[in-house]
Order: C-alpha cells, then sequence, then structure tokens
C-alpha cells in the first residue's frame, strides 16, 4: 500500500491524530482527509511545526505526569 505524507507519518511517532488536528483548530477526520493526498509544503509545514511543539510540550511536562501516572498503577494493583 502506498502511504502519502511520509515525512508527516514518520515525525508524528505515536502521537495521537486528534492531538495534532486540535492544534490545528480542525476534526480528527480533516487531518485524516488531508493525509489521503500528498499535501502542499505549506501545509506539511505547519503540520511539522504541530507536531515538534507536542514533542516539546510532552517532553517539558512528562517527568510530572509520568510520576503520577506510575503512582495511579501502583495503587491500581494494590486494590
Amino acid at each position: 500500500m502506498f502511504k502519502r505524507n511520509q515525512i508527516i507519518r514518520k515525525e508524528k511517532g505515536n502521537i495521537p491524530n486528534w492531538i495534532i488536528a486540535e492544534k490545528l483548530n480542525v476534526h480528527e477526520s480533516t487531518l485524516l482527509r488531508w493525509m489521503r493526498h500528498e499535501m502542499p509544503s505549506t501545509l506539511k509545514g505547519e503540520i511539522l511545526d504541530v507536531i515538534e511543539q507536542v514533542k516539546k510540550d510532552n517532553l517539558s511536562s512528562c517527568g510530572n505526569d509520568q510520576k503520577k501516572i506510575t503512582r495511579w498503577n501502583e495503587n491500581e494493583r494494590t486494590k
């Protein structure tokens, strides 16, 4: 199967589509529709900028969130 917009798919990694769509102020289905066809470079650039920003935001908040998730999982196991 031929996949278009490979650079976006590669950079996106495990970031959910809905997060990217939310940052772009579009519906998730709109983003998925855009991904079906090769995008113009301006739109690709905008999406790649959003992906980069999400990655930066995730790294800066990862420490505290990860501790909360780990703590929650440990509490759930003891019940």
